[in-house]
């Protein structure tokens, strides 16, 4: 809801997003993200899990 306000009133180029990417039934970022964007880039995604699995391979659990 909150995000959708703000696309709205802001209308920005890109959105980036942190933190409940996990697997967990109340991780929902990928989800509630996907409702106000146009276009995915998984490059993105895929770069910073790559750059977090040096820190922790639960990194990989990331979506």
């Amino acid at each position: 809801e909150i995000l959708l306000k703000l696309c709205d009133e802001l209308r920005p180029n890109l959105i980036l997003t942190t933190g409940g990417t996990g697997i967990n039934s109340d991780d929902m970022t990928p989800e509630e993200t996907s409702s106000v964007i146009n276009k995915e880039i998984p490059g993105l995604a895929q770069a910073m899990v790559v750059e977090s699995l040096v820190i922790t391979h639960v990194a990989m659990l990331s979506r």
